[in-house]
């Protein structure tokens, strides 16, 4: 008898063990789906802070060089 409490304390503790590893599988599919929509936007946000920082070099060359036209006309 004391075989078949032993026999169903594994029982119970197998069962336990799937539940942790189902909830476990779960978890990593939600993170790994996580992790990948945030470096998805992180891609995107430094190709667009790239962008803006291409356009405000071309902006302050654009200036300096209609400062310096501005200048060259007056005097």
């Amino acid at each position: 008898m004391n075989i078949y409490i032993r026999l169903e304390q594994l029982d119970k503790t197998s069962e336990k063990l799937d539940g942790i590893n189902k909830l476990s599988a779960k978890r990593y599919l939600d993170a790994t789906r996580d992790f990948t929509n945030h470096t998805q936007m992180l891609t995107t946000m430094k190709t667009d802070l790239d962008l803006i920082f291409k356009r405000i070099k071309y902006n302050k060359k654009n200036k300096s060089y209609l400062i310096q036209s501005i200048n060259n006309n007056l005097f």
